[in-house]
């Protein structure tokens, strides 16, 4: 009697935008998980000091990525501006990882979220980009919501709160920056350099306020890291296959998990003008990447319509 082994039929494959979608949540995770632990480690080591591990040990994470790509990753012509996305990113590291050290969690990624409104304003200043009355409209009601969460003039403008907008200003220039240099750089160029530059910018000034930790500083520091690389490589992987649209509402998954997160580790839980603002800056921010998409794809199908 001869027996034929069974046939198996392949399981169902994701259909790349829902891995998108998918990599995108995890992302979103992986940052709130992060902002977290940089709250927790900071009990116990300066903000900066956490900064320059975090890109230390990220750049050892990312080391083997880029290996495998050789030499010619760091071949460029736009070595001054990989130098300021460098510098302004520390000096955004700097503000944000000092901020969640003081402000309830919730706050601050509410806060983190008004970047996209700033990238709005300076790409009509600085690149003369076009911004019609809807995108305008939906700035100017994603700073109300700003307001709403810091109440100016009712209650006094934290320190925390103030670095919370600093960094969504430098993530805003970034952003920019990143416009800018991917017309001619690689991304594994971007990131490379990104990893070349800030663990020895971070350095120095981490040097001069350097505590000794301990070994538990140390390995959450270096999930820290892993943490931070895993979401950004998540984040540009998803970017390729899915349309940015319809990823951009996931990223704010952040705020609902960072609140519980807030909650179950910190006893925190956002007042209602938090809560209020929050929902505002988000929905703005989220019709805002709505619309710079919307645009993206009629300039890309302008010059096939013209062939």
């Amino acid at each position: 009697m001869h027996f034929k082994m069974p046939v198996f039929a392949k399981g169902p494959t994701l259909a790349p935008a829902a891995l998108g979608g998918l990599l995108m949540i995890a992302a979103a995770m992986a940052f709130a998980i992060m902002t977290a632990l940089i709250r927790h480690v900071g009990q116990e080591l300066p903000p900066i000091q956490i900064a320059f591990l975090r890109n230390l040990f990220g750049a050892l994470f990312l080391a083997p990525i880029l290996l495998r790509s050789g030499r010619g990753i760091f071949h460029t012509n736009r070595l001054s501006m990989h130098g300021m996305r460098s510098l302004i990113g520390i000096c955004g590291m700097f503000s944000w990882f000092t901020a969640v050290t003081l402000i309830p969690l919730g706050q601050a990624v509410a806060l983190n979220f008004t970047a996209p409104l700033f990238t709005t304003v300076i790409a009509a200043l600085v690149l003369g980009e076009i911004v019609r009355v809807r995108r305008w409209s939906a700035t100017i009601v994603g700073f109300v919501g700003t307001l709403i969460v810091l109440r100016p003039g009712v209650v006094p403008i934290s320190t925390g709160a103030g670095l919370a907008m600093i960094s969504a200003v430098t993530l805003a220039l970034n952003l920019i920056l990143l416009r800018v240099m991917g017309r001619t750089e690689r991304p594994v160029t971007i990131v490379a350099f990104m990893a070349l530059i800030q663990v020895p910018l971070s350095a120095i000034p981490a040097a001069f306020l350097w505590i000794t930790p301990s070994w538990q500083a140390v390995a959450l520091t270096a999930v820290i890291g892993s943490l931070g690389t895993l979401g950004h490589l998540a984040l540009s992987r998803a970017l390729t296959l899915a349309d940015a649209s319809a990823l951009a509402p996931l990223d704010f998954i952040r705020m609902p998990f960072i609140i519980l997160i807030g909650y179950l580790a910190f006893a925190e839980l956002p007042d209602k003008w938090t809560i209020i603002g929050a929902i505002i800056i988000v929905g703005s921010a989220a019709y805002i990447g709505h619309r710079e998409a919307k645009l993206a794809r009629r300039v890309a199908a302008a010059p096939r319509s013209a062939s």
